[in-house]
């Protein structure tokens, strides 16, 4: 297994910045850190949470 990552340029209706970003071909949803989204974007709530699980929880 290997992990990307790589700094990307991150844009929001307040201010831009580069941040390092790691990859997951298999996300079912994209994440930033709390505190760097404070300089770039207002939060959205997102709604209602998801139970997600996989068949490797049950071993």
């Amino acid at each position: 297994m290997s992990i990307i990552k790589n700094p990307l340029l991150y844009v929001g209706s307040q201010g831009e910045k580069h941040l390092y970003t790691l990859y997951d071909s298999g996300a079912n949803l994209s994440c930033i850190h709390p505190e760097a989204l404070e300089s770039l974007e207002l939060p959205v709530y997102l709604g209602r949470t998801r139970l997600i699980v996989t068949a490797s929880e049950g071993h």
